[in-house]
């Protein structure tokens, strides 16, 4: 008689639902759980899907979703890319919180995975609120730099110690933002030094590496 979706985000209950094609009115102790969950799982959204019973007359759909966390740019125009490499969407224009991560030469259709992207190693690493401050991630001569939203570039360095270069790359860009300073470059290439240059700073002027947090 009821159909309860858990785990939703980026989709919708009624999109769980419509995967799930279970029509109201079937025999719940008949129905194949493992069938159900297997059909959720044809979404690139999905990664992990299950299918319970409440009895007497609940289903139960149990969703993990992919975590969007960039998108790349092909021939046909964009498609949205999840941390584990799977393209999970296409996109008429850039979503305004994930950035690019560079470009294809073919096609990308939803399902398929991407291998050996090492932006989208560094993109997977941040965290939503870190993710929707940068723009592009490439690589440079070897090397990773980050475009900022706001403007400035990120000296990432190679794509290592990912978790206290985005640490660092976070508390600069608070004290930045409570000091309203505007940035030039942020360098956590050594994030336990970190550095930021303002913007206007002259070439005469100190260096500008940020005080200690």
């Amino acid at each position: 008689d009821r159909i309860r979706v858990e785990g939703a985000r980026e989709m919708s209950g009624d999109e769980v639902r419509a995967l799930a094609a279970v029509e109201p009115g079937t025999n719940l102790l008949r129905l194949s759980l493992d069938e159900v969950a297997a059909a959720m799982e044809r979404s690139p959204w999905i990664r992990q899907a299950a299918a319970d019973r409440s009895l007497p007359t609940t289903l139960v759909l149990r969703i993990a979703e992919r975590r969007a966390v960039g998108w790349v740019e092909d021939p046909a125009g964009l498609a949205v890319v999840a941390d584990d490499g799977t393209v999970v969407d296409r996109a008429e224009s850039a979503p305004r919180n994930l950035p690019g991560l560079g470009a294809a030469p073919e096609l990308l259709e939803p399902g398929e995975r991407l291998g050996g992207v090492v932006t989208l190693r560094v993109a997977a690493s941040m965290g939503e609120g870190l993710l929707a401050t940068v723009a592009s991630v490439a690589q440079v001569d070897g090397e990773l730099v980050l475009a900022l939203r706001d403007g400035g570039d990120v000296r990432y360095g190679r794509a290592d110690h990912l978790m206290e270069k985005n640490l660092a790359l976070a508390e600069m860009l608070a004290w930045a933002g409570e000091r309203e300073v505007g940035v030039e470059y942020i360098d956590v290439r050594i994030p336990s030094a970190p550095a930021l240059r303002p913007v206007g700073l002259t070439a005469s002027g100190p260096a500008g590496s940020v005080p200690d947090l």
